[in-house]
């Protein structure tokens, strides 16, 4: 008999524990279950996300442009350094022409130190 009510007795404790148990889930569900509100929240949200995308498409137009500017700079440059170097050699050449020709004293006896 003894043991009958000791198992009683943990039965009921522990249909209260599962009772106990049941409502935190059913709580739980219940909040699961709800639908999200829109908020003030949501909409801060989705201003930020539009401002950030914007912002992306901004900062790449930016770097293309940045891009084209510096292949301009550097194509202008390389002309520069190609005219440079016509204008040398073609300075070099006349020095060269010059030097062969006719100059006078010890440049013409072969001796340019002079």
């Amino acid at each position: 008999m003894r043991e009958l009510h000791d198992k009683l007795k943990h039965s009921y404790s522990e249909v209260k524990y599962l009772r106990q148990r049941m409502e935190h889930l059913s709580a739980e569900n219940r909040v699961l279950r709800r639908e999200p509100r829109k908020g003030k929240r949501d909409a801060v949200i989705h201003e930020l996300e539009v401002e950030l995308q914007a912002n992306k498409s901004e900062r790449a137009e930016m770097e293309e442009q940045l891009s084209h500017a510096f292949g301009t700079v550097i194509k202008e440059l390389q002309a520069r350094v190609n005219a440079l170097t016509a204008e040398r050699e073609g300075a070099l050449g006349g020095h060269e022409a010059q030097r062969k020709g006719g100059g006078k004293g010890a440049k013409a006896n072969g001796n340019p130190f002079q």
